[in-house]
């Protein structure tokens, strides 16, 4: 009962999140594209109730990460560090094409802008290599591997 419980919790958790996202898109739609500015009610409804599980999972796995020492099973916790470094790579590539897309807006360049929904498939793409770039780094500023001056 509380495994169900705990999944309909993350779940709302996600809807929300879903509905909070939907909501910067609209903003982005009523200041840049108005495409996205006014979808129907339907959209509105179905979207959070079908993107609130990946939602949820998100901040399944945020929360549970915090508690790896405690879990005995290494492949959960190889698993776990593993999707943690891939949204940490995702959410770093939404921010570099994001600022891509600002900088092609400011200096008016030549360039015509990306659809939303490619600068997402390709942040989910730049997800592998910057994870593995964020897990590098990670690894070198170890204060483990930091040897001291003195």
């Amino acid at each position: 009962m509380g495994a169900i419980k705990t999944i309909l919790k993350y779940y709302a958790y996600g809807c929300i999140g879903s509905l909070i996202m939907l909501g910067f898109i609209h903003i982005y739609g009523m200041i840049f594209d108005p495409f996205y500015a006014y979808p129907n009610l339907e959209i509105i409804i179905k979207t959070p109730l079908i993107s609130g599980l990946p939602f949820g999972a998100l901040l399944w796995i945020g929360y549970t990460i915090n508690k790896l020492p405690r879990t005995k099973n290494r492949y959960l916790i190889v698993v776990l560090k593993a999707l943690t470094y891939y949204w940490i790579g995702f959410i770093a590539g939404l921010i570099i094409l994001g600022f891509t897309q600002l900088y092609i807006f400011v200096f008016n360049e030549p360039y015509y802008y990306a659809a939303i929904e490619n600068i997402i498939a390709f942040a989910l793409l730049l997800g592998v290599p910057l994870a593995v770039l964020v897990r590098i780094g990670k690894k070198i500023i170890d204060d483990k591997n930091i040897k001291s001056i003195e």
